[in-house]
């Protein structure tokens, strides 16, 4: 796939595109479950006090005029500092959507493990949200049932363990069986 720009997000129209793309990916699915628009807007409004705690930075994959992908990283400002404490040296990304293409998915992950390998971060871990009431992990088994407000293709395991990440843990829901995986990958010197 040739012509793919990794673009960072600062502009509203990007900003709605980026918060847009999930339901052009799974329209039609009946297993994804659309976030609010302002739910998900706030969560990254500059407004949002968790911004003193951390540095967001999101990123669009866009071929042509199209959106093909989309990840945001989460950097704590405790980072490559002496602050001890569980948001020392701690980077996660979130809101982690592609078509299946693994050119997209290595050039989104690559765009945001050379900001993090920057910032003096050791690994990165998701895909988590903002808070333990936030979207968390990829889903891995479950597909074909209902529940859970996380839905993701079954070809996202496959493209995150190409691209070098291992298993953190699991998250099993009893009601519906499905499960989730948050990943995790050491970033090199």
């Amino acid at each position: 796939m040739a012509n793919i720009e990794i673009v960072e997000i600062e502009t509203r129209k990007n900003w709605r595109r980026f918060f847009r793309f999930p339901g052009k990916l799974y329209k039609g699915n009946s297993f994804y479950v659309k976030p609010g628009f302002k739910s998900e807007r706030s969560m990254f409004s500059w407004k949002n006090p968790r911004y003193n705690d951390f540095i967001l930075k999101a990123f669009l994959a866009i071929k042509g005029k199209d959106v093909v992908g989309r990840i945001a990283v989460v950097i704590s400002k405790g980072s490559n500092t002496e602050e001890k404490g569980d948001n020392r040296n701690k980077a996660t990304f979130t809101r982690f959507d592609f078509i299946d293409n693994y050119e997209v998915s290595s050039m989104l992950v690559e765009k945001v493990l050379t900001l993090v390998k920057r910032t003096g971060v050791p690994g990165i871990f998701g895909p988590v949200g903002f808070g333990d009431a936030d979207m968390k992990g990829v889903l891995v088994y479950g597909f074909e049932r209902k529940g859970g407000e996380i839905y993701n293709y079954a070809y996202y395991r496959d493209h995150i363990e190409r691209l070098g990440f291992e298993k953190k843990e699991d998250f099993e829901c009893t009601q519906s069986g499905k499960v989730w995986r948050i990943f995790i990958k050491q970033i090199g010197e």
